[in-house]
């Protein structure tokens, strides 16, 4: 088990490495499957986070939230949610979960009709059963949380939402750059429950006023990173069998 960012960075001087062909780094033929998702998120964060350096305006906006770049040659950027997308699946795949697994961010449907339907992007199914619900964001601000945290609620309390949730499901809030204040999640915890439920991760590690900007220019902090992969590891090591 890794307990800190240098278990992963340290590799040693004896270690056995083999080349990542499809990339400059190397990758050690005893890595564990939390190190592996790892380097995979590194690489393609890392890369990502090279082409939006620079990136002002409606080309931020749209880099960062994948929109269409030509729609007549099916060209879109990938975004953020793709990138999420990119490593969930990586995942899912090195703990052998993809035969009993879906990712959607399909609504939740009361048959009823008398609640309205609920969604966040990523729902990640095991055995049919929601164990974590992502939300993905570029700059998670306070009207933002606020109202992500009573959708978080809304999940928790509606019986049609809850019967598609594991007992010890998770939400994951994810950031490119995060403008929150404990206060401001005191008063969330107070008013809506759940906070120890919710995860946050903030990819850049900084704050939407840091000294450069935009969102990409200071590259990805590996700390979150690893946080991040931390808790997706978590949970699918409890269902791979």
């Amino acid at each position: 088990m890794l307990n800190s960012i240098e278990d992963i960075l340290d590799v040693g001087v004896s270690s056995e490495k083999e080349l990542d062909l499809n990339s400059n780094s190397f990758v050690r033929s005893d890595m564990n499957k939390k190190e592996l998702l790892f380097e995979f998120a590194k690489k393609e964060t890392t890369e990502w986070f090279k082409k939006g350096e620079g990136l002002k305006g409606n080309k931020l906006r749209g880099y960062s939230a994948g929109n269409w770049i030509d729609k007549k040659k099916d060209l879109r950027h990938i975004g953020f949610e793709g990138i999420t997308e990119k490593i969930i699946w990586e995942g899912i795949h090195l703990y052998n979960l993809t035969d009993r697994t879906k990712v959607n961010g399909k609504y939740i449907v009361d048959p009823d009709g008398v609640y309205e339907n609920q969604r966040m992007d990523w729902h990640i199914w095991i055995d049919d059963k929601i164990v974590i619900v992502e939300e993905d964001r570029a700059w998670i601000d306070k009207p933002f949380y606020t109202m992500k945290r009573t959708v978080v609620r809304t999940f928790m309390e509606l019986p049609y939402v809850v019967k598609d949730l594991s007992d010890d499901v998770i939400f994951i809030f994810h950031s490119l750059q995060r403008d929150v204040l404990d206060i401001t999640r005191k008063t969330r915890d107070h008013l809506d429950g759940y906070g120890n439920m919710i995860i946050e991760h903030n990819l850049s590690g900084k704050k939407r006023r840091a000294n450069k900007y935009n969102y990409f220019d200071n590259g990805i902090d590996e700390a979150e990173l690893f946080d991040y992969i931390n808790t997706l590891c978590g949970v699918f090591e409890k269902y791979e069998k």
